[in-house]
């Protein structure tokens, strides 16, 4: 949902937060208010609205799960992607409310469908993600935030979850993501009173990773990346898959078979023959993702 804070429109002092026409790996003009960028093997997706508090639309969302499935490819090259906000003020304060379908309509709710075909694409995602966290992450910002392995932030950052207060609801995915990482009784705190909560209380619920300093979000973001980026490719993405299907399967016997099969890939890789032998010559090891 969108922010319903009473801040004006902002816009950044700084040239390089402000949107600008970028290309994806494959040459493909994006969006003006997604601006992707890459280093290496870390590429970042930075949501450049920061007029509307960095708000989003459905154009934004189609660039983003479509940056997210380039990205995914082995020849892409990216190990994990960070995901941030432009400007001092806002991360992401959910769905813009002039894109917002009546309520009462047949169509009415398609909004939070396309959120959630976002933040399902981040979570089931092979890739790791990193949230620098730089502002307000509110409604679908907020769900977007938590869809991330990770989250960094600074002390001046609110988390909510507004929707009760608008007459709407949360997505499931939302819901259930939120339960999972901060448990019944945080989440309910959120999503029943419907009032945003600081970094801090975000931070003790479990919701966040890391808090720093707010210059240092995103260097922090970036840092945790590179330690990712270094690890076993392949151990990586078995790792993050592990994890969603413990939580989402309750392992069932097609939930171990997967297991069993993501083991036996990974143990019988180059790399697991490569980390062993990296650490007995005491050199750092040189991964292949095969």
């Amino acid at each position: 949902m969108s922010s319903i804070d009473d801040a004006g429109d902002h816009i950044s002092d700084h040239p390089s937060d402000l949107p600008v026409r970028s290309n994806n790996p494959g040459g493909e003009e994006v969006n003006d208010n997604i601006v992707l960028r890459r280093d290496g093997a870390v590429a970042e997706i930075l949501i450049g609205r920061p007029s509307r508090h960095n708000s989003l639309t459905p154009e934004m969302i189609e660039t983003m799960v479509n940056a997210v499935g380039s990205y995914e490819s082995a020849s892409s090259g990216v190990a994990v992607v960070i995901i941030s906000g432009s400007g001092e003020r806002s991360f992401c304060t959910g769905y813009d409310v002039g894109e917002l379908v009546s309520g009462g309509s047949d169509d009415a709710g398609v909004e939070r469908e396309r959120v959630d075909l976002l933040t399902e694409t981040i979570r089931s995602s092979p890739l790791p993600f990193v949230a620098a966290v730089n502002g307000d992450a509110i409604g679908a910002g907020c769900d977007l935030a938590l869809a991330c392995d990770l989250r960094v932030c600074h002390d001046g950052v609110r988390f909510g979850m507004p929707p009760v207060r608008l007459g709407v609801l949360s997505g499931w995915g939302g819901v259930q993501r939120m339960m999972q990482i901060a448990g019944r009784g945080n989440a309910s705190e959120l999503l029943l009173l419907g009032r945003p909560i600081a970094a801090r209380r975000a931070y003790e619920m479990g919701l966040v990773n890391i808090m720093v300093s707010k210059p240092e979000v995103m260097g922090e973001a970036r840092r945790l990346a590179g330690v990712i980026a270094a690890n076993a490719p392949l151990s990586v993405r078995g790792t993050k898959r592990i994890m969603n299907i413990l939580l989402q399967d309750h392992m069932s016997a097609a939930g171990k078979e997967e297991i069993q099969a993501i083991h036996k890939m990974v143990w019988q890789s180059d790399d697991a023959a490569e980390g062993p032998l990296a650490f007995r010559e005491r050199r750092p090891p040189k991964f292949k993702g095969r």
